[in-house]
């Protein structure tokens, strides 16, 4: 009996349901949590904009870096001059069989990197929830730096901090933010994981390697 063919049916199924889970959570995210990317000139990005841009890799100035069925991340850019935005996306499933999805918005520059925007919403039974004052970590860029040491650059003070969510794995990494022609006194001593644990994300500070 020819057990292979069972299998890459099993396969292809699960593969198709994943892309359509990527593609569903996508196309249905609230617009309001776009639209810091239409700061850059771009249009708004809707769920019509959305479906052109999985479609045909760009949209208007938008442009597809990643779409990752495997490890349920996605993440395009605003292809404008000067200074844009990156939005990466992923995922985390609940028990419940909702998911917790998590939209990342970074101010792209040649010279800083930070995080503008970040949320966390639920996605169950059709409906949205946003939980980003529950998940959202109180840090500030003094956490990052040995004591009394924190940049005092207004610009990096207001930055805060620089998300980054998980292409493989379940747990985000926090860093401070970084300005290239802003130097501080004192390197960051440490920077932030948020560990999946048991549908709960857990703060885990994580010294820099001297």
């Amino acid at each position: 009996m020819n057990k292979t063919f069972p299998f890459l049916v099993l396969l292809l199924v699960t593969k198709v349901a994943a892309t359509q889970t990527l593609n569903k959570l996508f196309l249905q995210l609230p617009d309001s949590c776009l639209l810091p990317a239409k700061e850059s000139w771009c249009k708004p990005l809707d769920a019509a904009g959305r479906a052109t841009l999985l479609k045909n890799g760009t949209y208007d100035a938008y442009k597809l870096i990643a779409f990752d069925v495997q490890n349920g991340y996605l993440s395009f850019l605003t292809a404008t001059d000067g200074p844009g935005y990156v939005v990466e996306m992923t995922y985390w499933k609940l028990k419940s069989g909702a998911k917790l999805v998590g939209l990342h918005i970074i101010a792209a520059s040649p010279f800083a990197r930070c995080t503008k925007q970040i949320f966390w919403l639920k996605y169950e039974d059709g409906k949205w929830t946003d939980l980003t004052r529950q998940y959202l970590p109180d840090l500030q860029i003094e956490n990052f730096y040995p004591p009394r040491k924190a940049p005092t650059d207004p610009q990096m003070r207001q930055m805060r901090w620089y998300f980054s969510l998980p292409r493989l794995g379940v747990n985000i990494t926090i860093y401070p933010p970084e300005v290239d022609d802003v130097v501080p006194d004192s390197p960051p001593e440490a920077y932030y994981e948020m560990q999946w644990v048991n549908e709960r994300f857990q703060l885990v500070r994580k010294l820099y390697e001297k």
